[in-house]
């Protein structure tokens, strides 16, 4: 199988499932629901699998609407997710909830994607706004020494981000590339803006020491 659709289920629904949405249920009877349906799933049901993305397509396109705004990219991550929970059911072996589980999955899908996006707009041509400045400054005299101190500092800091913490690096990403705020990155990330504010704080304060290494004339951290 090559794709997913992810629809809204207009038939009958199993009778566990009815008897869910008919009252309040215990998060340890939807969990049950949850295993008999992923067990089936795995088993090569695929009518299983579809009611696993009835259940929770909502949620984790609204999980993923932290890490995008634009409905159809929404969508198209959403579709992905799924898709990839598919692909890798047969090695879920239900240790956690299947939220969770493909509640990562969705997490890893936006943040891939966001430096796919990333990279694009790095390759791409200059903003207007960075072109005139770039046409300014290519327009003066060069600068050997500036141009290379400029390159240089550019590899601490790629040097220092890359041996952050992985998931300093994520939430600092998410918070000085993406532009999210604290809350939104607390809610994407499943951890307190505490939590959050601490990556950053720590992430920023190993970047600043690796610079100031490198002014001093010290190798970097």
């Amino acid at each position: 199988m090559t794709s997913l659709s992810l629809t809204h289920w207009q038939g009958p629904w199993p009778s566990t499932i009815q008897r869910e949405e008919r009252a309040t249920v215990s998060s340890t009877e939807a969990a049950d629901v949850d295993t008999q349906l992923v067990s089936r799933a795995q088993n090569g049901d695929r009518m299983a699998y579809d009611f696993l993305m009835v259940r929770y397509q909502h949620r984790i396109a609204g999980h993923l609407q932290t890490f995008v705004k634009n409905p159809q990219e929404v969508s198209d991550l959403t579709q992905e997710t799924f898709l990839k929970a598919w692909q890798g059911l047969s090695s879920f072996r239900q240790d956690s909830q299947f939220y969770t589980w493909i509640y990562r999955i969705a997490t890893n899908t936006a943040l891939s994607y966001l430096s796919r996006r990333k990279a694009a707009v790095l390759e791409s041509d200059l903003s207007e706004a960075g072109r005139s400045e770039y046409d300014s400054v290519s327009s003066q005299q060069p600068d050997p020494e500036h141009a290379y101190a400029v390159s240089e500092l550019n590899e601490v800091i790629q040097a220092a981000m890359a041996d952050l913490p992985e998931d300093q690096r994520e939430t600092l990403h998410l918070r000085e590339w993406q532009g999210m705020s604290y809350q939104d990155i607390a809610e994407a990330l499943q951890v307190s803006v505490g939590t959050v504010r601490s990556r950053i704080h720590r992430a920023r304060d190993f970047i600043d020491r690796s610079i100031d290494q490198w002014r001093s004339g010290g190798s970097t951290l």
